[in-house]
């Protein structure tokens, strides 16, 4: 964790943080380098050490840092929306807001691969996986299909049926973009351009499913 210190400079722990979390998304963890973590924050390797003891301290901070933006996330989602593509989209949204502020902690955490959450300590580990958890349940309907407004589907074809369709739609969406996200620079995604993309899909899911004077 970051040295509890009153003469901590915020630009440039946020410069450690920013330097730190593209790197490690990068390379990984036994890879990251903290000589090109303090050439791109632009700060001394004594200063990062000075901030933080070691690098197993700077990758827990990271964890622990990008936890607490994730939960804020969890905390804001509209859990009372009931229109189904509405949910998602405001979903969606809260998303694109958060990696305008914080992108470079959830382009770390959106790499990191199980393998290195060995590195972590118990306690750190089991916050991960509530998180991860708690939003997967947000993200699948399908857990809570009485909270959707079923009448909005065409009365011709079965709303839980639906559910299921759209919820797998979705998650391949999502699987394409994940894997598309892996074989590109992350760094320099234009995730506006994501964001209207997934309302185009949205809408096109929205004129298959619903009833025509609900488009």
């Amino acid at each position: 964790m970051q040295k509890k210190n009153p003469e901590v400079n915020p630009e440039k722990l946020k410069a450690i943080v920013d330097a730190a979390c593209y790197e490690f998304a990068k390379k990984g963890y036994d890879l990251a380098s903290t000589n090109e973590i303090t050439k791109a924050a632009g700060i001394s390797k004594g200063l990062l050490f000075y901030y933080f003891e070691s690098k197993q301290k700077l990758y827990n901070y990271l964890i622990s840092l990008a936890l607490k933006k994730l939960w804020d996330f969890h905390n804001k989602v509209d859990k009372n929306e009931t229109d189904v593509f509405r949910y998602y989209e405001k979903m969606a949204q809260l998303q694109l807001e958060l990696f305008k502020k914080s992108k470079s902690l959830l382009v770390f955490m959106g790499t990191i691969p199980k393998k290195e959450m060995s590195l972590l300590s118990k306690p750190l580990q089991d916050e991960v996986y509530k998180l991860l958890f708690s939003i997967q349940t947000l993200k699948d309907i399908t857990n809570h299909p009485e909270k959707i407004n079923l009448t909005l589907f065409r009365s011709d074809l079965d709303g839980f049926e639906i559910l299921l369709i759209i919820d797998y739609a979705i998650k391949g969406y999502e699987a394409k973009l994940t894997k598309c996200m892996h074989s590109i620079d992350i760094t320099e995604t234009n995730f506006e351009e994501v964001m209207e993309d997934f309302r185009k899909f949205l809408q096109s899911l929205r004129k298959v499913f619903y009833k025509k004077e609900r488009i």
